[in-house]
């Protein structure tokens, strides 16, 4: 439904289900390198979250979420995350 140009709000609403079930599904795809993490964050703001990541070994997201500021989701989190495994950054 998202290649086919369907927002993840309405995904989630034409599946009956939350906004952060459809991210999660999504970040897999990010993860096995199927979809661009671009399409769903800007670079910048992942270049910062991933800095974040690199620098401190927890991989809590409440931990992240409190630290980077109310800007950043755990949806975006999970993106984030699954990118930076489909680069060989962090381990599963």
């Amino acid at each position: 439904l998202f290649k086919s140009g369907k927002t993840i709000d309405a995904i989630a609403e034409e599946r009956n289900l939350v906004k952060s079930t459809i991210e999660g599904h999504l970040s897999h795809y990010v993860k096995l390198g199927e979809l661009d993490v671009l399409s769903f964050l800007d670079k910048e703001k992942l270049d910062k979250m991933v800095a974040y990541f690199e620098k401190t070994e927890a991989k809590s997201l409440t931990e992240a979420v409190k630290t980077l500021g109310a800007d950043y989701t755990y949806g975006d989190l999970r993106m984030a995350l699954a990118f930076m495994k489909a680069e060989g950054l962090v381990e599963e």
